[in-house]
């Protein structure tokens, strides 16, 4: 029966590399809106890469679409967060929507952004089952105990250390939703409806952080604020956040 679920498998994989191959194909034809298009079929595919990030956003870029630009760059860098292409290039984009002024990182998202949250995590794990192992050697026999003593209680601080980063990087990523405008502009209202009044527009790669979702009449908006401190709310259908 296993054998049976990886013709499925196997095939979606081939298309989704298909996908990523045409559009490779139409970017270096300049077809930039096709090369986002394959792109972002194989992304709906569910497989995902630093790589296939990296493209979309070139891709977006040349097709003048700054926002999309910068939150693939933004995907990318969360995947392969030492990418010095990927790094490069986010700020050009961001230098374009921002006039040279971009937004900053805070000093945890510095502290923790060189490494991804899966990195932060194994080497915390396996800091930490060392230590324990450590402990447990040690009371198993007491005569191991004076081997390691000065070293013993660096290593256990360093790992609690580790853990205590990865908490961090994981609580950056899921308690501080972010999302990127990808119109050219978009109203942005006191209130989350249509017939509220217009507080101040945000434009196309405007970053901002997302405060509170609300759903009226079918409709889904955010409340979001931006790094000069304005908050308003707007449709969701006119950014992009991970997560969808």
């Amino acid at each position: 029966m296993k054998s049976l679920l990886l013709i499925p498998m196997l095939a979606g994989a081939l298309h989704a590399a298909d996908d990523f191959s045409k559009g490779n194909d139409a970017f270096e034809s300049g077809d930039f809106p096709a090369a986002i298009t394959n792109y972002q079929a194989q992304l709906e595919t569910g497989l995902t890469s630093p790589a296939l990030h990296f493209n979309l956003a070139h891709a977006s870029y040349e097709a003048g679409q700054l926002g999309r630009s910068i939150f693939h760059y933004r995907r990318a860098l969360a995947l392969a967060p030492r990418d010095g292409g990927a790094q490069h290039n986010l700020g050009r984009v961001r230098d374009e929507v921002h006039n040279g002024t971009p937004p900053k990182a805070g000093f945890w998202r510095r502290l923790t952004g060189y490494f991804t949250i899966n990195e932060w995590t194994v080497a915390a794990a396996a800091l930490l089952t060392a230590w324990w192992l450590w402990l447990a050697a040690i009371n198993w026999r007491p005569q191991w105990r004076k081997r390691g003593a000065v070293v013993r209680p660096i290593v256990g601080t360093v790992a609690l250390v580790l853990a205590a980063l990865a908490i961090v990087s994981w609580r950056l990523e899921t308690d501080r939703p972010w999302a990127v405008v990808v119109q050219k502009e978009v109203s942005v209202r006191y209130g989350p409806v249509a017939a509220s009044p217009e507080h101040f527009k945000w434009f196309d790669g405007a970053e901002l952080r997302v405060r509170d979702t609300h759903t009226a009449n079918g409709a889904k908006w955010i409340l979001a604020r931006d790094p000069t401190g304005r908050q308003g709310w707007l449709p969701v259908s006119a950014v992009l956040r991970p997560g969808g």
